[in-house]
């Protein structure tokens, strides 16, 4: 202890030591230690430490969402760095969970690995998805690669997750596949308006719906996938002024009218309501996409979608010969269309909804697909 103290005798407890230019033993212990001061225990006092078993994990977290990247540079440094915190012996990394589960499911160390070649890199990655801890982070990581614009990372990172979903059905690990749609949803939370992340995300679950990977999805829990997901797409479809989302996100919504499962009604009830606005989009291309889109899907399901051959032939007919594209509606033919196509289909639509306009009639100008 300094020997410059005045003591300041008192009998009261809360009397205090006064130290000149000098630090009390509470700052020194602070500078060593991390600690609440709120409770005056030793018992708090943690040594802080630089790398722990939470750092760890959270690096080898970001380090396996890399691996499942699209450029092939990130995957191959991403992987190298996993290398290393795996088999470094001097000295040897601690902390790192699973470590024999990773090796294992990597292949570490049984040969050299070109990480950068996504033929190699993908199916790899998936064997390790089912690891506690590191599902979430590879899914997030291989959504940017399947709905990438890349062909060869798109093809065998799509190959890979389809793969994996046919396992988790022969295994009966439906389980898995709730996860997988959880983290979609997630990511629609975390990055709502962010098309690096929802235009991938949009062409993947497009690829899964196509090719029916995400039945259970949309049957289980009594179609609650369907309602949380039309949600997310509603939420960013309006307002959006990313031509190519917009058109991703009709993709997706018309892709998810399946008659033939259970949860139909659920469907219908959710995403038709989403694709009559978007016939009505500010964006004309939007609008004439979504028509065509939605007369292959009324081509394909029509009879189960309407009530009688008649409404059918009726809504094709309107589909076909109105101009969707039609960038001044003066007259208000496509509001009209729209309006008798929701009713051949059963959709309910407010008396605001009926009376939209668009274009040089309303308030606001009609906007240009190429310049936004």
């Amino acid at each position: 202890f300094p020997h410059n103290l005045n003591i300041i005798p008192s009998s009261d407890p809360s009397s205090k030591v006064l130290v000149e230019n000098v630090p009390s033993l509470r700052e020194r212990v602070g500078r060593f230690f991390f600690y609440d001061i709120s409770i005056p225990s030793e018992k708090c006092l943690v040594p802080l430490t630089y790398f722990d078993e939470g750092l760890c994990s959270s690096i080898m977290c970001v380090l396996l969402k890399q691996l499942g990247e699209k450029l092939d540079a990130v995957r191959c440094q991403a992987g190298e760095c996993i290398e290393r915190l795996l088999t470094a012996q001097s000295p040897r990394v601690p902390f790192v969970s699973h470590r024999n589960m990773l090796v294992k499911a990597l292949c570490v160390g049984e040969h050299s690995t070109n990480w950068s070649n996504p033929a190699v890199t993908f199916p790899l990655l998936m064997r390790a998805v089912n690891i506690d801890g590191f599902f979430s982070p590879i899914l997030e990581g291989i959504v940017v690669s399947v709905g990438g614009l890349t062909e060869s990372v798109s093809k065998n990172s799509t190959a890979s997750l389809f793969e994996w979903i046919r396992v988790c059905r022969q295994l009966k690990a439906t389980q898995k596949i709730l996860q997988m749609g959880e983290v979609f949803l997630g990511l629609f939370r975390r990055f709502k308006r962010n098309g690096r992340v929802l235009l991938p995300l949009l062409s993947t679950l497009d690829k899964l719906l196509s090719h029916g990977y995400l039945e259970e999805l949309l049957t289980l829990n009594n179609g609650n996938f369907i309602r949380i997901l039309m949600t997310s797409l509603s939420n960013e479809a309006s307002g959006c002024s990313d031509v190519k989302r917009l058109l991703a996100i009709v993709r997706v919504s018309l892709n998810m009218i399946q008659p033939d499962l259970e949860t139909a009604a659920t469907m219908r009830e959710s995403v038709l309501p989403l694709v009559m606005t978007a016939l009505l989009n500010p964006y004309p291309r939007v609008r004439q996409y979504t028509a065509e889109q939605l007369y292959v899907k009324i081509e394909e399901d029509g009879d189960k979608l309407f009530g009688s051959q008649a409404s059918l032939e009726d809504a094709t007919q309107l589909l076909l010969n109105v101009v969707w594209h039609d960038e001044f509606d003066h007259h208000g033919h496509i509001v009209k269309a729209r309006n008798q196509i929701a009713d051949l289909l059963g959709v309910a639509l407010s008396e605001e909804a009926r009376q939209i306009t668009f274009g040089t009639t309303a308030s606001r100008t009609v906007r240009n697909d190429e310049f936004e």
